[in-house]
């Protein structure tokens, strides 16, 4: 769904269209739908172009939150020991982390 179409208050109407139009394809044609009936995507509860700015207290949580997950995307990539099951690799620096 775009911005403008959440914001004007178009979603519940859009998502309507969409599953009549997705009922009428699974009726029509029922053996290329494998999984059943599809079910076009939940309306968002916010759509944003430019999101609105985080507050002090905001920021503050999210520093004290241990970044769970893919540390690539969280700026941070750790430099711990390998797994027991990828013996081999070399690591001499065991605590250190890099922050870019």
């Amino acid at each position: 769904m775009t911005p403008a179409v959440v914001h004007y208050g178009a979603a519940a109407r859009l998502f309507t269209d969409r599953q009549q139009t997705l009922s009428a394809a699974y009726a029509a044609h029922p053996e290329r739908f494998v999984k059943g009936l599809p079910i076009p995507p939940a309306l968002p509860t916010a759509v944003w172009i430019n999101p609105p700015q985080r507050t002090a207290s905001a920021v503050a949580v999210a520093a004290a939150v241990e970044p769970v997950g893919n540390l690539e995307r969280s700026g941070e990539l750790s430099i711990t020991p390998p797994p027991e099951s990828q013996k081999g690799a070399v690591n001499t620096d065991l605590d250190r982390s890099i922050r870019l």
